[in-house]
């Protein structure tokens, strides 16, 4: 399999939106009582995380204004 995409085009993220598992039998008491605001992360290609889960749309940003 191949593309066409220069290498250093290519953004790779992780995100958890919630940073926990959620299921309807086992609810998570953090998520209710903090709420889903003060929760999930995203991961950097770098491997550092940070909460603000609007980082991968302003690097995507940043590469397409580019």
């Amino acid at each position: 399999m191949g593309n066409n995409w220069d290498e250093s085009d290519i953004l790779i993220f992780g995100l958890s939106a919630t940073g926990v598992s959620l299921t309807k039998e086992s609810p998570n008491k953090d998520f209710i009582f903090k709420g889903a605001e003060h929760m999930g992360w995203a991961i950097c290609d770098d491997g550092t995380q940070t909460t603000d889960l609007t980082m991968p749309i302003a690097e995507l940003a940043k590469t397409v204004h580019d």
